[in-house]
């Protein structure tokens, strides 16, 4: 099998690496915007004169999660800093010649990151490992990158603001515990000590000063409101409502005015979750009053103004874009698209060799024809739709949308949307909780019974998988027998033994299978897994051996048992099974190949390399095989 072709997908560049938005910074001498997000080892370069994504400047590959950190330009030594938590590194990036520098090792967990802009010493807040943290302590370096001191403040110091002119550096620390109040440390620039700590609401995140009024702005996430400090008697003197989940704060000096970004600002307690959209709280800053609230894209975080066109830039991680705000009008006049997403499991329609995969990102799915070579659509969908699946004697296409837990229907032929179906369950991450913590954490599958024509759907907020008529649309649910709200990162994927008509259903967190006979709708065995879990391998049947496959491991079904694994020979996890042919294949993420083995004796066929290509999947019928890369889609044949 050797590369044949490429598709190529239109506007899509780095569209594999480049979602999850989140820190931001800008530099007003090159009239530039730096934004970091959870997926690229790097910064992206947007140009704040004709709003358009440049490049992406990268770093080294790191060892564990990339970005997720904060971004500051220094007008002192004009650089550009980046804090990487889970890293606990500190990235340098020269920002005239577009380039990585270097990298310093910071333990603690580096999260909010400032420059003074006189002395230009960097501030960084330790907030400790992991999301719970435990740090605390704020690290002073000088310009040369030479450690100062450490200072210790409360615990899990969040941002971090910086006063050049005022000799003063504000820290949000949340505290022990999120649902007390938090604390404003200002630290004096003279002595480099805490001069005074104030309690603010609960879990604080963003800060923000205006100098003139001598008043501080803290978003406080678990009060849905901004507390506001009198810097003089330092003491809150106001508390605004906002909307929910306030976390990053912009505050403008010229005008006064302050700039609340709510991160599920559209939600309301006592409603499912359904991707609610992000608000910003214009506040005077002159009265403490609410002027207006705006409506953005999903899941924003953090923005940053922009003095030279007097615009605020805020990233939307679920939206993938950044929005830009007019501070002169107060008005949200644009977006800037950061790239294209598309998740992982293709579906293939054996009938046409369409390729079908989603974006939860971008609440999208795209259709591709694999063996034309083509692009064909990009179509809209619910909420954080996750997978396709397709049933040829219906000639139907659906994906399960997870937000609200309904399929979206399409017609396979002319990929006409034909309706939405309801699965009578809540959406998959709706809470009665002001802030949705388990959105990105409990990720549902869909999978298709072609023999019946079903489909099968997790439900991991309600632990249930779906199992739908799709003639009669009836739906009926298993109990999968565990409780998903004690699980972190799960991902549950579904599968169907059609000859059998048995059911299995990976739970990643559990690191086991459920078995559920495809009849009754029991569940009759779960079958343990040993070794490491892993989040995103997929579950496998191999109808013609009565077998499943997971990660390395061959599965007997007849026992319910782990029948053996692949030799160390043979690199990676098996990633999909040619039940024609009887060939397993073997995506080897370290030796960028996929190998063929046979699956009778486990041997070696055939190794296939991909170069900087990614497996995605198969088209059995016409032996193809399709990969990804950049902003394209290998062809194999």
């Amino acid at each position: 099998m050797k590369r044949t072709g490429t598709i190529d997908i239109p506007g899509s560049p780095d569209w594999v690496q480049n979602h999850g938005l989140f820190g931001i910074g800008c530099n007003e001498k090159l009239n530039k915007v730096y934004i970091s997000n959870i997926r690229t080892q790097g910064i992206i370069v947007v140009d704040g004169e004709t709003g358009e994504r440049e490049r992406i400047i990268y770093t080294p590959p790191m060892n564990d999660r990339p970005g997720l950190s904060n971004v500051r330009w220094s007008s002192a030594t004009d650089l550009v800093y980046m804090t990487a938590p889970d890293e606990k590194k500190v990235y340098v990036f020269d920002p005239n010649e577009s380039k990585y520098l270097r990298d310093w090792d910071l333990g603690g967990g580096p999260r909010g990151i400032d420059l003074d802009r006189n002395s230009g010493h960097i501030w960084i807040a330790q907030y400790g490992e992991g999301w719970e943290g435990g740090g605390n302590s704020v690290v002073v370096y000088d310009k040369n990158e030479e450690q100062i001191k450490t200072i210790t403040v409360e615990l899990r110091p969040w941002d971090i603001l910086v006063d050049s002119d005022g000799g003063k550096t504000y820290v949000v620390c949340k505290g022990s515990d999120n649902y007390k109040p938090g604390y404003l440390c200002i630290i004096n620039h003279d002595s480099l000590e805490v001069e005074s700590t104030i309690l603010v609401g609960r879990r604080p995140r963003g800060v923000g000063i205006i100098s003139k009024s001598r008043k501080a702005y803290i978003a406080c996430r678990y009060d849905s409101a901004v507390y506001v400090v009198d810097l003089e008697s330092q003491e809150v003197t106001s508390r605004i409502p906002t909307d929910c989940d306030p976390i990053g704060i912009v505050a403008v000096e010229e005008t006064e005015r302050v700039y609340c970004l709510n991160r599920q600002g559209a939600m309301r307690l006592g409603t499912p979750y359904r991707g609610a959209a992000s608000t910003v709280t214009v506040i005077d800053g002159t009265t403490d009053t609410v002027v207006k609230t705006l409506t953005y894209g999903k899941t924003g975080h953090f923005g940053v103004y922009n003095s030279v066109n007097q615009h605020i830039y805020m990233p939307a991680e679920d939206t993938n874009n950044i929005w830009t705000l007019d501070t002169k009008s107060d008005e949200i006049d644009g977006t800037i698209a950061m790239g294209f997403s598309l998740d992982s499991g293709f579906h293939v329609n054996p009938k046409t060799g369409y390729l079908y995969a989603t974006s939860h990102i971008s609440d999208e799915m795209t259709i591709l024809d694999g063996r034309g070579e083509q692009y064909v659509d990009t179509v809209p969908t619910h909420g954080w739709p996750f997978g396709v699946a397709g049933l040829p004697e219906l000639g139907r296409i659906y994906t399960n949308n997870s937000d609200d837990a309904t399929l979206s229907v399409y017609d396979a032929n002319t990929h006409a949307f034909i309706k939405t179906i309801d699965l009578g369950v809540e959406g998959h991450f709706s809470m009665n909780s002001p802030i949705v913590e388990a959105h990105t954490f409990l990720f549902s599958k869909i999978a298709s019974d072609s023999k019946r024509n079903r489909l099968l759907i997790t439900c991991p907020w309600v632990e249930k998988l779906a199992v739908m008529d799709a003639r009669s649309e009836r739906v009926e649910y298993v109990d999968l027998g565990y409780s998903a709200k004690a699980i972190d990162y799960s991902l549950l994927d579904p599968a169907i033994n059609e000859e059998t008509n048995t059911i299995y259903v990976w739970n990643s967190m559990l690191n086991s299978v459920t078995v559920i006979d495809g009849e009754t709708l029991r569940v009759v065995d779960s079958i343990d897994i040993p070794g490491e879990s892993s989040r995103f391998e997929r579950l496998i049947v191999d109808s013609r051996n009565n077998r499943l496959y997971w990660n390395r491991y061959i599965i007997d079904c007849r026992s319910n048992s782990v029948l053996d694994t692949l030799s160390n020979e043979i690199k990676g996890p098996i990633a999909a099974f040619d039940e024609k042919r009887n060939h397993l294949f073997v995506a080897g993420r370290e030796s960028n190949s996929v190998t063929t083995v046979d699956a009778d004796s486990l041997k070696e066929i055939e190794t296939i390399p991909l170069g900087s290509a990614t497996f995605e999947t198969m088209d059995f019928e016409e032996e193809r095989m399709y990969a990804v890369e950049n902003g394209t889609i290998a062809v194999f044949g």
